[in-house]
């Protein structure tokens, strides 16, 4: 485990070295993360945060100077961009891992996504003209486009760790997990092992992206987010 970290540091100083040609916002282990990426993501968690903050604090998103108001020991805006490095620093994670084992993924910087989502939709509308099959929507949002191929990569990985032994699932978790929640299953154990087997993975996958998390390294370079940025 700790070999595989160690190696994933450095491949995340190697491989994120270079920079995006737009303003960063802040480092992963000296990975850019760029202020563009920033907003699409604090903007992608918006509405939810929101809800959180109303729901906690009391406040309101229509009063006057919401984003500053002071909410505990911060502000709205302090914490929305919080969630989003959260979101953003994950990703990253899970990108490099993927990386680590061969798995072929679209790019980590956000800029080089965006490029590769234009040529993505370039080649969807090529093929619709030429009468080729083009599953779901022929032209693509981003977000869309970026979810498709980051639900693939997560899969992938999950399969590689297995393989590799750094997730392990015995026949006795299988049956003590069934025995615990046999009541939200239909079906024998035989019937459901499918479905077992697959929540006790994904449980210690994101256990697996927890570790690799303490031993990140967040430089923040600069932060200033204009609230007229928000949608």
């Amino acid at each position: 485990m700790k070999k595989i970290i160690i190696s994933l540091l450095l491949c995340m100083l190697i491989m994120c070295g270079c920079s995006s040609g737009t303003a960063t916002a802040f480092t992963v282990n000296g990975c850019d993360v760029e202020k563009d990426e920033l907003l699409f993501y604090m903007n992608r968690l918006l509405d939810v945060t929101v809800s959180d903050i109303e729901t906690q604090y009391g406040v309101s998103a229509t009063d006057n100077g919401f984003w500053d108001t002071p909410v505990g020991d911060t502000t709205p805006l302090e914490i929305l961009k919080s969630a989003a490095v959260e979101k953003i620093t994950r990703i990253k994670l899970e990108f490099l891992c993927a990386q680590e084992y061969d798995i072929e993924t679209i790019p980590i910087n956000y800029s080089q996504q965006m490029e590769a989502w234009k040529r993505d939709n370039d080649e969807r509308q090529r093929k619709d003209a030429n009468g080729e099959t083009v599953y779901g929507n022929v032209l693509r949002s981003f977000y869309t486009y970026f979810q498709d191929n980051y639900l693939s990569m997560q899969s992938s990985l999950k399969t590689a760790l297995v393989e590799n032994g750094v997730i392990t699932i015995t026949d006795n978790e299988l049956e003590e997990y069934y025995n615990e929640y046999k009541s939200d299953l239909n079906g024998s154990f035989e019937e459901s092992e499918n479905v077992v087997y697959g929540w006790i993975l994904d449980e210690k996958y994101e256990s697996y992206i927890d570790s690799l998390e303490s031993s990140v390294k967040i430089s923040y370079e600069d932060m200033q987010v204009e609230t007229s940025e928000l949608t």
